[in-house]
């Protein structure tokens, strides 16, 4: 926590803040093989802004979460991972600390999520990781403070994921990835009146892709080192601020439905040295 600060002339600057966080974790090992756990924490706060005339008043989060682990399930599955949680966020912007009638607005948060991975030995030189993970949220808001919040939008993220490693010889190791994520963003804003959308109502559905590939190798010239060339391509969906904060995109379109994905591709030439304690590594990249 923190009060005013004063500034080099002595005068008192708007600007004390408060924060507070807690957690807790409890966790079981039935045997060496198991480890299940669940955790729960919360943290606000409050801070004042000497550049705005609203200041944070609220910053709730929450969270709750359950994961797990469990090894040497059988010869072709090493270890699973499993989780699943819960997160909320309540934030509360108001003149609260400067008038006796305050306004404001507040925004909210709440994310379901859960994921499961599984490590496989598919033979001698070859090791896989496979996975899934899901995830929904729902974005919400008001004009002033009391009022009810209403939902603005909703975000669907399901995925699948695998990462390949195989050990080509004694100095070389393939080791290459896939990524695809199903997104669904409904705008549930209202059509007509204050914070109104051209795409009330509607839902964009898109399919984006992630993939990589890199070679790794074993220096016999330089012990202990090892240089690898990768190459990879993201996509990424735009997020909450770019679909639906912004209710058109630079040409004056529906940004919901016209905003495009990110894409990006990118070669990556590095080596890496370790000797005894020291790590010394280098790398180039190009990015486009």
């Amino acid at each position: 926590k923190s009060d005013n600060y004063k500034d080099g002339n002595g005068n008192e600057v708007h600007s004390k803040y408060h924060r507070y966080s807690a957690s807790s974790s409890v966790g079981v090992t039935p045997d060496n093989n198991k480890r299940f756990e669940l955790s729960a924490g919360r943290s606000d706060g409050y801070a004042s802004y000497a550049d705005r005339t609203l200041d944070g008043t609220k910053f709730l989060r929450e969270n709750i979460a359950g994961k797990g682990q469990i090894k040497n399930v059988s010869d072709l599955v090493e270890k699973i991972n499993f989780q699943i949680s819960r997160n909320s966020i309540f934030h509360t912007m108001s003149s609260a600390m400067r008038s006796a009638n305050p306004t404001g607005m507040d925004v909210s948060h709440e994310t379901n999520a859960a994921r499961i991975t599984a490590d496989l030995v598919l033979r001698a030189s070859t090791k896989a990781k496979v996975g899934a993970d899901y995830s929904q949220s729902t974005h919400a808001g008001n004009m002033s403070l009391g009022s009810p919040l209403r939902d603005d939008s909703e975000f669907k993220n399901a995925s699948l994921f695998a990462e390949v490693t195989e050990q080509l010889s004694k100095k070389d190791k393939l080791i290459a990835g896939y990524r695809g994520d199903s997104w669904e963003v409904l705008d549930k804003r209202v059509a007509s009146g204050m914070g109104a959308s051209t795409t009330s109502g509607q839902t964009r559905k898109e399919f984006t892709n992630s993939a990589f590939a890199r070679i790794e190798r074993a220096l016999e010239s330089i012990p202990n080192s090892t240089t690898y060339i990768g190459f990879g391509r993201s996509e990424r969906m735009p997020d909450y601020w770019e679909l639906i904060s912004n209710k058109q995109n630079s040409s004056g379109a529906s940004a919901l439905m016209s905003t495009k994905t990110e894409k990006t591709n990118q070669l990556d030439l590095g080596l890496l040295h370790k000797s005894g304690p020291l790590d010394l590594s280098a790398s180039i990249f190009e990015k486009h």
